[in-house]
């Protein structure tokens, strides 16, 4: 009889063991070692057991056997782990877009006709520039159509301001930009294309999510590493460090001393960070 697995949604879908090979496979676990991870969680496996079970084994496993792997495995709860507030994960976006060769700028009033508004970042390469709004959940709750509409209801004010004329005046494309660490209801995606706002999700534009981006550029959260906890990341988001490239370039005698951490707590962190890089 076949199993079922209950996903983060309280929902019952059959169990995949094909998922169980990729999800291993997109971590850099070779091909020998995925198999041997399917093999391992089907033999072990029960009728109704939690996704959120399964996942923990298969990072357990590929702890045990490949580090590096085990690590990347565990991208997604990751960037789940940028809260509790909404700001890290703000932080982290804006500099990922740096790292594609954007001018960002954080936490910008813009005024519309109407109203001003609070933009999570701008982001602007040559003649393109983006008005993002960020949302971040701590769970697997989707965006839904009404964030699209909010979004570009506020779009289109912002289009007769001043600022926005300016650029236009200048020949920059100006486009409204949602993005999450979560899903696009379907609803969403077939509003905001047809509307015009680009999005960026977790595996949404199936090209190219938000992970492809990570991965592309190791651009990982400094919230992947096992030796990073809610107390430690609270204490670099002060610092304004969000991924493991920015832990990478810290003075750790100094940095360790500054908010005092242990020197070899802190070595242990960074090593990680550079195993990954």
């Amino acid at each position: 009889m076949a199993m079922e697995v209950l996903n983060s949604l309280g929902e019952r879908e059959p169990l995949s063991q094909k998922k169980i090979y990729q999800s291993a496979r997109r971590s850099g676990a070779s091909k020998q070692l995925a198999q041997k991870v399917t093999s391992q969680i089907m033999s072990s496996v029960y009728d109704g057991i939690t996704t959120k079970e399964i996942f923990q084994q298969i990072q357990s496993i590929l702890l045990k056997e490949e580090k590096k792997a085990g690590i990347r495995y565990g991208l997604k709860e990751a960037i789940k782990k940028l809260g509790p507030s909404g700001f890290p994960f703000e932080l982290f976006v804006a500099e990922l877009f740096t790292k594609y060769g954007y001018f960002t700028k954080s936490n910008v009033v813009i005024r519309g006709c109407c109203i001003e508004y609070e933009i999570d970042f701008i982001a602007q390469k040559e003649r393109m520039f983006y008005l993002a709004e960020c949302k971040y959940h701590n769970d697997n709750q989707k965006i839904d159509v009404n964030v699209a509409l909010i979004a570009y209801a506020s779009f289109l004010d912002l289009l007769k301001g001043s600022y926005i004329r300016s650029l236009k005046s200048k020949k920059i494309e100006a486009r409204r930009l949602l993005v999450t660490n979560t899903k696009f209801s379907s609803k969403a995606i077939k509003y905001a294309n047809c509307v015009g706002i680009n999005l960026l999700g977790w595996r949404y534009p199936k090209e190219g999510g938000l992970e492809y981006y990570i991965e592309k550029e190791k651009f990982y959260p400094l919230t992947i590493l096992p030796s990073v906890n809610s107390f430690l990341a609270s204490i670099f988001y002060r610092a304004k460090i969000s991924s493991i490239h920015d832990l990478a370039k810290i003075n750790s005698r100094q940095f360790a001393s500054q908010y005092n951490i242990p020197i070899a707590q802190l070595n242990k962190i960074i090593n990680e960070a550079n195993l990954l890089l």
